[in-house]
């Protein structure tokens, strides 16, 4: 899947750099620019702050999720020129999962816990869904174009002030797996390491690296050289691994192999934020 991934940006890393040779056409060798917003040929550095919010679409993966959030802290854009540049940013995910939402599918959704019923017992190895919380955060690296025209050109006029741009890429994230566990689970919270929810103690949980792909699309409004604000629509894809080793739930009975299953956050973001130049 990831090798997918890779061929995929590749491509789309490709094209991009296609019309950004595209955008050379016709001049662009622009010394001044009355009251413009970025020459064609122009390197310059942003520095920007994004929020969504965050819907969720499982189709078969082991989770589903509510309406979440999400938040880039900080991106860094980096226009190198003709519109061609990268997006540096710090991405962070949240989601509520379960509590009684209905997948596509039509089954109750929530995260999928596989533990022993019987302590040391593997013959006794069963599957339940439970409620939950899913938090992941890290780096991501995207290609990035945004459309730059030269001040000549009759469309300047427009997309001086109206600037689309898109960009893909990929991140590696530390994913957070949160469990409600139910009464008919409490085998797995009967131990010394849990204090109950009066300590204000997290039922079981894991926490792994996991690999993202990311995909966004919008458009600048500048306001000057300096300021503008962006709308942007944007999708993230989390593959999370499930096993003994990469989802076990931390603070669980010994003895009951307690982990979630292998799952997929993805996440359609709707937001916007705003970009300062230096």
């Amino acid at each position: 899947m990831t090798r997918g991934w890779l061929s995929w940006i590749a491509a789309v890393g490709i094209g991009i750099l296609s019309l950004s040779a595209a955008a050379q056409e016709g001049g662009g060798d622009t010394a001044v620019i009355p009251d413009g917003m970025v020459e064609v040929k122009e390197t310059h550095f942003r520095i920007g702050f994004n929020g969504y919010a965050a819907f969720d679409h499982w189709g078969d993966d082991a989770v589903a999720a509510k309406v979440g959030a999400s938040v880039v802290l900080p991106h860094f854009d980096i226009i190198i020129k003709y519109g061609l540049g990268m997006r540096f940013g710090f991405d962070v995910l949240y989601f509520q999962a379960g509590e009684g939402s209905v997948k596509t599918t039509g089954e109750v959704s929530g995260i999928d816990v596989t533990y022993y019923e019987e302590t040391d017992v593997p013959e006794t190895v069963t599957t339940q869904r439970v409620d939950g919380w899913i938090f992941a955060y890290g780096p991501t690296i995207n290609f990035k174009y945004e459309l730059t025209v030269p001040a000549h050109s009759p469309a300047y006029r427009v997309f001086r002030h109206i600037q689309p741009y898109f960009g893909v890429g990929v991140g590696l994230f530390w994913n957070r797996t949160h469990t409600d566990i139910p009464k008919e689970m409490s085998v797995l919270i009967e131990n010394e390491n849990y204090r109950g929810a009066d300590a204000q103690d997290w039922d079981p949980w894991s926490i792994q690296f996991a690999p993202a792909f990311n995909l966004f699309g919008g458009n600048h409004f500048n306001f000057g050289k300096t300021f503008r604000l962006n709308i942007e629509v944007g999708y993230t894809l989390v593959e999370v691994a499930g096993d003994e080793t990469d989802g076990h739930l931390k603070y669980s009975t010994d003895g009951n192999n307690a982990h979630h299953e292998p799952y997929k956050t993805n996440a359609f973001k709707l937001g916007g934020g705003i970009e300062f130049r230096f």
